[in-house]
């Protein structure tokens, strides 16, 4: 049987110098000459045209060090082959671009739910129930309010599930739209699509978020973007300590773990390939608005977690326990956890020991951010 269209994108893409330098955040003409100098592998096409791994960028960025925080990924989903690779090429370099086989709809809710994009391009076509089902979800689910979706057609898909959702971002283009307007379209949208966090989730109960939050979060959310943490590379002082939180509790799996408005993505992590999960499927959102060390002994057993895709799918999480991470004002940015794929408890002594290990975590971000503020004071001082 074939590889499906998306999972050989989604492995390692090949992608164009443009492509690079927007995942680098420099200008076409470095990235070009970065690969002349060898700093990125690359080979030319038989037309002439140099291409790279998106494995490759992805490395040298991380050897480059922190750099500003990347937007969210432009995703296109059900696009025909006619019209794919054109879309495609006229959207290149507004972010990253990722193409997803038109006829797997089911797939691409579960891409869009591990990248949580900030636009989906949608073409639609005639009127197949499984796109119906997506648009259905994409419209309803609260955990997706921040995304854009763009519609090319003159509609269906029911009249683009009855005239398009109440309250939800949608635009309207013709599949015929020509590249420079499709490119206008979503830069425009791309403007406008950063989420104010203040804006998010409080106006939504629990029952329908579907997780608690803190009686802070808009000021949690204030205070984790300070750390300026989220998407940044690997740091050796936070492995360090997720390592010996796994070595110490005997755990195959352990990560530091920050709660943005619709994300958890990991800073550090062991055992775990993934950088980050919507915050819908995080244990961690129960940990937060904790004093101690949240445990859940067998997941497939709590009715709160049995549906878990975390829990019914990979890495088919069992055990749980983490302890908060705060920062100076005492907001909980996210937690120290650790997992296991079979059910287990834990001792009081494990118990102080993960809880003492997520306050050094919140000794080094809060050490980090008081150095950044007495760097700040002595420039300002100089002037």
């Amino acid at each position: 049987m074939p590889i499906p269209l998306f999972s050989r994108i989604m492995d390692d893409p090949i992608i164009t110098p443009r492509e690079a330098a927007a995942l680098l955040g420099v200008s076409t003409r470095t990235a070009q000459t970065w690969i002349e100098q060898y700093a990125l592998e690359s080979w030319k096409t038989p037309g002439g045209h140099r291409r790279v791994r998106r494995s490759e960028v992805i490395s040298l960025r991380e050897r480059l060090g922190p750099s500003e925080p990347m937007r969210r990924p432009v995703v296109m989903v059900q696009v025909g082959k006619a019209n794919g690779a054109r879309i495609c090429e006229a959207l290149s370099g507004l972010g990253e671009v990722i193409a997803i086989d038109e006829g797997d709809p089911l797939s691409s809710l579960t891409i869009i739910g591990r990248t949580m994009p900030s636009v989906v391009v949608i073409e639609l076509g005639g009127t197949k129930r499984e796109q119906l089902a997506m648009l259905t979800h994409l419209f309803s689910d609260p955990l997706l309010g921040h995304m854009h979706v763009l519609l090319l057609g003159d509609m269906t898909a029911e009249q683009a599930v009855t005239q398009l959702a109440a309250d939800k971002q949608v635009t309207v283009a013709s599949p015929q739209s020509g590249n420079e307007e499709l490119r206008a379209i979503v830069e425009a949208i791309l403007g406008q699509s950063e989420p104010d966090p203040s804006k998010q989730i409080p106006a939504l109960s629990e029952s329908i978020r579907g997780y608690p939050v803190p009686a802070d979060e808009n000021e949690r959310l204030k205070a984790l973007n300070r750390t300026g943490l989220v998407d940044t590379p690997s740091e050796h002082a936070f492995d360090k300590i997720v390592q010996v939180a796994a070595n110490v509790l005997q755990t195959p799996i352990c990560l530091m773990s920050l709660l943005t408005y619709d994300r958890q993505w990991f800073k550090a992590q062991v055992g775990l390939t993934e950088r980050q999960t919507p915050r819908l499927w995080a244990f961690c959102n129960y940990t937060i608005v904790k004093n101690g060390v949240f445990v859940v002994e067998d997941a497939a057993a709590d009715d709160l977690f049995r549906g878990n895709p975390l829990v019914t799918g990979t890495p088919q999480i069992r055990f749980y326990a983490g302890a908060p991470i705060r920062d100076y004002a005492g907001y909980a940015l996210g937690s120290l956890c650790v997992i296991d794929n079979k059910p287990r408890q834990i001792s009081k002594e494990q118990r102080a020991t993960l809880k003492t290990l997520a306050e050094l975590t919140s000794d080094r971000i809060n050490l980090r951010m008081r150095e950044r503020q007495l760097a700040a004071k002595a420039v300002s001082d100089t002037k």
